[in-house]
């Protein structure tokens, strides 16, 4: 298989990130999706956004609580990790009760309008040093990180 369009998108993926081994699982798995790419040949053309985002985001308390959106939009990074979890932690038992039909209205309203409003528990762009070289931004060695 060859790709000569390049291979871009967002990934999306909903779960939690409580401690630094939560991280290394998301990263690892990052780490083993871009192997494949290179494996399939399609990595020389990829540019692809992955976002981790905290499931509960998906639950009816949440999504009825401009409140604590705004606080949450407002932190600036991971390490506000305390205060992201004392409001998220409000709603893992809303999150469990909400039933799954919501959460898919939710998760369909969120892709439709803008997931960047989301603050990400992990975020990473993926870009082949031919795609950014392209775009005038930095090359990332990806075995080094």
């Amino acid at each position: 298989f060859s790709c000569e369009a390049p291979l871009s998108g967002g990934i999306y993926i909903f779960g939690r990130v409580e401690n630094e081994k939560d991280r290394e699982k998301y990263r690892k798995g990052i780490y083993e999706f871009i192997q494949h790419l290179k494996q399939e040949g399609m990595f020389e053309y990829t540019d692809i956004e992955i976002r981790v985002l905290d499931e509960r985001i998906l639950s009816k308390g949440y999504n009825e609580n401009y409140e604590d959106q705004a606080t949450i939009e407002s932190f600036g990074n991971y390490y506000e990790r305390e205060k992201r979890e004392k409001i998220y932690g409000k709603y893992t038992q809303d999150f469990l009760e909400t039933p799954q039909e919501y959460k898919n209205k939710v998760l369909d309203n969120k892709i439709k309008s803008s997931m960047n409003k989301e603050k990400s528990l992990l975020y990473i762009r993926i870009q082949s040093p031919k795609i950014a070289k392209q775009l005038e931004e930095p090359i990332i060695d990806y075995e080094k990180i």
